[in-house]
């Protein structure tokens, strides 16, 4: 139930927020948007099936995503304020920890989990990690 209540999702071309939405402020709701609207590209990109397929499926049954982890990089990369030049908002500032956070714990199943290397990607800003298939070197 966690997961309803707290996590912004992007099934089949529609964007869900949960209530949290409401408390969240203009600056939290424009990176989150941003963040979502490169999902809705990639499975515009990709497709349906495609996308499940590389989200849901990790390398193992839990640990080592390897697809998930490129997908969710591409979005972060489009929300980091090093990376947009445009973007520069206390939400995005604040995103280096939850970033790293994020990949290596349960959020997204553990699905990248070496914190060293996603801290380093993070607070280098991206540099060469544009391509999400950066994520894995």
């Amino acid at each position: 139930m966690h997961y309803l209540t707290r996590y912004h999702t992007v099934l089949f071309g529609k964007l869900y927020v949960p209530d949290a939405w409401d408390e969240m402020d203009d600056d939290a709701r424009y990176v989150l948007l941003r963040h979502e609207r490169v999902h809705l590209r990639q499975r515009r990109r990709m497709g349906d099936l495609t996308m499940a397929l590389v989200y849901l499926l990790p390398v193992l049954p839990l640990f080592l995503a390897w697809g998930r982890a490129r997908i969710e990089w591409e979005a972060y990369v489009e929300t980091d304020p090093r990376h947009r030049g445009s973007l520069r908002t206390r939400a995005a500032r604040s995103l280096e920890d939850e970033i790293v956070r994020r990949y290596v714990g349960p959020d997204y199943g553990w699905m990248w989990p070496f914190p060293r290397r996603v801290r380093a990607m993070v607070s280098t800003g991206h540099r060469g990690a544009r391509n999400a298939g950066d994520v894995a070197n």
